[in-house]
């Protein structure tokens, strides 16, 4: 959008004088002054009208606008449908994932699966007990709702070691006609890590914005869905991998 010295440019190209601009706006040099210094903003209104006095042509502003207008209604859209849809997706695949691993009889898609299906039950009823737990607080600062944050660290450090365990389960008797099978899980494990550490950071930057005034503190809160996704995401990938290569071994 524009700023003060772009007004001012548009102005001055226009051979305009501030006193001109004034008067065609309805108001005094002195609030003209300001919006070229960018100590306030006009009013749309107002900046429709300095753009028409000056001769600009306002479709291709206008155009913009709509623009931007659309997308942010797109991505305010999908903000407001991706949280129950991103995760009732993401549990639908594991879900399936898990029926194929137990199908093929490959160990380690069953056990990854099963691990993460269990984790984000456990996940799930933590955060709708974290959730009762602040809103029955009286005064509760930043550090209560960080604790979220940090019970998501937790438990995806957890299926850390669960899934480092994975490979001691595979070797149970249990599961010998399905030793063929195993394979590698350790992209899981890093993108778990990844997790980690991102909670971690976000529970430490929502503290440092809320209490210590950090105003420019916070963007993994802003956008810790997103990184949340894009981990899903991964893991999505990985395990579907560990079906391509099932698939494509000889019988």
């Amino acid at each position: 959008m524009l700023d003060g010295n772009d007004l001012k440019s548009i102005r001055k190209n226009a051979g305009i004088s501030q006193t001109e601009m004034a008067k065609k706006l309805d108001c005094d040099r002195k609030t003209v002054i300001n919006y070229e210094q960018g100590v306030c903003e006009p009013k749309t209104s107002q900046l429709f009208q300095w753009l028409s006095v000056c001769k600009i042509d306002l479709k291709p502003l206008a155009a913009q606008l709509q623009n931007i207008k659309n997308s942010v209604f797109v991505i305010f859209a999908i903000a407001y449908l991706s949280s129950e849809f991103m995760m009732s997706l993401y549990i639908s695949l594991l879900v399936l994932l898990l029926t194929f691993g137990v199908i093929r009889k490959n160990i380690v898609i069953a056990t990854s699966t099963s691990i993460l299906l269990f984790m984000n039950l456990i996940e799930y009823y933590t955060f709708l007990f974290l959730m009762d737990f602040l809103s029955s607080l009286d005064n509760k600062t930043p550090w209560h709702s960080s604790l979220i944050f940090i019970a998501q660290a937790v438990i995806s450090f957890s299926i850390i070691f669960l899934l480092m365990y994975q490979n001691s389960i595979v070797r149970l008797p249990l599961f010998k006609p399905w030793y063929h099978n195993r394979g590698n899980n350790s992209l899981l494990i890093v993108t778990h890590a990844y997790f980690t550490i991102t909670s971690l950071i976000t529970a430490l930057e929502y503290v440092l914005h809320r209490v210590y005034s950090f105003k420019n503190l916070a963007f993994l809160y802003n956008n810790y869905e997103n990184f949340i996704y894009a981990g899903w995401a991964v893991i999505m990938a990985t395990l579907l991998s560990m079906v391509t290569n099932d698939l494509n071994k000889q019988p």
